[in-house]
């Protein structure tokens, strides 16, 4: 008798075409599982956020069928192509179990939302109803708690939209975000732009996974976070030791502010192909800059400086790469160059511990590990590039000194 696993080797080979396309396009079998992943998160999140549309449920059993779909093309990948590796068989177990929970988690979060909403109104239609037949003169109490009730939960559209519209009121309070060689002088205040769909989905990410993954399995602790709390433009440098690196950093900022902070990052190494560039650029906002065959057009300096202006923050690591071990390399002159040709924007050091023991250069999995993030005050610096690459250098390491004391 005919069952439905008859009808896997036909799938298959309907999907076997698609397959090739992806691998063509740079995909690997993670990076399907990924996908897997992050759809449905941006699926349960859709739906969450639609509670008036009930047509999006449609949206649930589509989505089934695609990530079906992709789940075959990541087996089929890894065993025709050749393409198993550890990590994948780590993602194959916990692909299924996140995406599940990134689906149905907003769902259930909605559910419970809406029917504690109802609730709240049927107390409320009962106590109107005794209070008309006793003519109680208590109407405003009950009706100025059920506003409370009612707005007790904010979904997340409106915490986004409440992160924005505060930042979009402290720029104007303080004369706009000002490009960095008038910052100082009050000039020219830079248009505020309202967030497109890549900051919003920047902002789902960071707040339904890498914050609290940096906060619980990481177990990030942080000292002079108050250091980063001026929304004007400002070059944020550290040592680098893991990718955790810049994870860990954009972490630190609220998510109304992470469209403004831009890690740089080497354009060959995080612009290897179309998917790793787009997942880059959307999650972590990075200004991708060359590392050889540099022109006029793509000048890391150029970009840089035009990022400033521009008023975004950007996060560098003066080393240039990742070092192997706890040991801090010397800083390489790039910033200093980059200080020179926008003076007076202010420089914020810090020093990160066990970001390389969590996560190894050339590892892919992280460990729990308990990881710091000293942060300094702000300063301007003046000088010649060996003076401004001296005392940069200086200032990373002395915050690592004034760590090692109080162990």
């Amino acid at each position: 008798m005919a069952s439905v696993y008859d009808l896997k080797p036909k799938f298959q080979a309907l999907l076997r075409p698609l397959m090739r396309r992806l691998r063509a396009f740079g995909l690997t079998p993670n990076a399907v599982t990924v996908i897997a992943i992050g759809g449905s998160i941006v699926v349960g999140v859709t739906i969450s956020l639609g509670k008036s549309r009930p047509a999006l449920l449609l949206l649930l059993p589509a989505w089934l069928f695609v990530r079906m779909a992709l789940n075959a093309i990541d087996g089929m990948m890894a065993r025709e192509l050749g393409m198993s590796t550890q990590l994948g068989a780590v993602l194959n177990e916990l692909g299924d179990a996140v995406s599940d929970l990134g689906l149905y988690l907003p769902l259930a979060c909605g559910f419970l939302r809406r029917s504690g909403n109802e609730r709240s109104q049927a107390r409320l239609r009962r106590e109107r109803f005794r209070q008309r037949y006793t003519r109680s003169r208590r109407n405003a109490g009950p009706r100025r708690f059920a506003l409370l009730r009612r707005a007790y939960l904010l979904s997340l559209r409106s915490l986004f939209l409440h992160q924005i519209n505060q930042q979009e009121r402290l720029i104007l309070a303080s004369g706009g975000s000002e490009s960095a060689s008038e910052a100082t002088a009050g000039k020219t205040p830079v248009k505020v732009n309202r967030p497109t769909l890549r900051n919003v989905v920047q902002m789902i990410v960071f707040a339904l996974a890498i914050k609290p993954f940096m906060a619980l399995f990481i177990g990030l602790r942080v000292r002079g976070r108050e250091h980063l709390a001026d929304s004007a433009p400002f070059i944020l440098i550290a040592n680098h030791s893991s990718h955790l690196d810049t994870i860990s950093l954009l972490s630190l900022f609220p998510l109304n502010r992470l469209r403004r902070i831009r890690p740089v990052a080497a354009a060959d190494y995080f612009e290897r192909n179309k998917f790793v560039s787009l997942l880059t650029k959307t999650l972590f906002n990075v200004l991708p800059i060359a590392r050889k065959n540099i022109t006029p057009e793509n000048n890391p300096l150029r970009r840089m400086r035009e990022a400033i202006e521009a008023g975004d923050s950007i996060i560098i690591f003066p080393e240039g790469t990742r070092g192997s071990g706890p040991e801090m390399g010397e800083f390489r002159s790039g910033v200093a160059h980059l200080i020179e040709k926008i003076p007076g924007v202010p420089v914020v050091p810090a020093y990160l511990v066990n970001m390389g023991r969590s996560l190894p250069k050339g590892e892919f999995i992280p460990v729990p590990f308990f990881c710091e993030i000293r942060i300094g005050a702000p300063r301007v610096l003046q000088g010649s590039r060996q003076e401004i690459t001296r005392a940069l250098e200086a200032a990373v390491r002395e915050l690592a000194r004034e760590l090692a004391k109080e162990r």
